[in-house]
């Protein structure tokens, strides 16, 4: 989820939807996930995410 912009997936993206990735990836690299999913997205995409605060030592802050 970090690197999508090398996978040449084609015309970018209008539509995301992330059922548990972020919340796994280390705090350090969320901003490389933010800046990936950038970097596929259409002008006005959405991203729908469903993330767990505690789930085996990971997770994301309310905040995020």
């Amino acid at each position: 989820m970090t690197r999508l912009p090398d996978l040449d997936l084609g015309e970018p993206f209008d539509l995301f939807m992330d059922g548990g990735c972020y919340h796994m990836i280390p705090a350090g690299r969320r901003d490389a996930y933010a800046q990936s999913v950038t970097g596929v997205a259409a002008p006005g995409a959405r991203l729908i995410m469903v993330g767990f605060c505690r789930m085996l030592g990971a997770g994301m802050r309310r905040e995020e």
